[in-house]
């Protein structure tokens, strides 16, 4: 693929990411047969267009639809890629999103934990994503800005208490 396409290809996925699906689909659809007849179908470029589209109708809340672009993704990076590559992550962690919009609980916690568990192997430990939180942490909540987390909370009412 050479410059001047590559260059048409990044302009569709800016429009895609910037929530212009409706007015980007037909030019990422010609996007998408020009590089399945440079390069074929089972290639990285087709797979990341895919991708931007996907995400373009996940944000556009068409969750089916998305859906089944990442569907597509998945199959062409887990061919390109192998098991092991963020662009894996990534896209498990839309099906898993898409999944969790359209109520399907099982399928979004199945690939939920596969974006988490190919993360964790890529990245390693190393990974703020993939932290563990207790859910102490998760239950958090006071509006102002320097109290995040119920152990601050707590903190402070100790800290207030030991005053008086």
């Amino acid at each position: 693929i050479n410059a001047e396409y590559m260059g048409k290809i990044n302009k569709i996925q800016c429009a895609v990411n910037s929530h212009a699906i409706e007015e980007s689909k037909l030019n990422i659809e010609k996007a998408l047969l020009i590089i399945e007849k440079i390069v074929g179908k089972q290639h990285k470029y087709y797979g990341d267009c895919l991708a931007s589209l996907g995400y373009g109708h996940f944000v556009n809340s068409d969750y089916d639809q998305a859906s089944e672009c990442f569907k597509q993704c998945k199959n062409i990076f887990e061919g390109v890629y192998g098991l092991e590559h963020i662009a894996l992550a990534e896209t498990y962690h839309y099906l898993g999103l898409c999944f969790y919009q359209s109520k399907i609980k099982e399928a979004s916690i199945e690939y939920l934990s596969m974006a988490f568990q190919e993360r964790k192997r890529v990245y390693g430990e190393k990974d703020q994503r993939t932290q563990s939180v207790s859910y102490t942490h998760l239950r958090a909540h006071e509006t102002g800005r320097n109290l995040v987390c119920r152990l601050l909370l707590e903190k402070k009412k100790k800290s207030k208490s030991s005053f008086f």
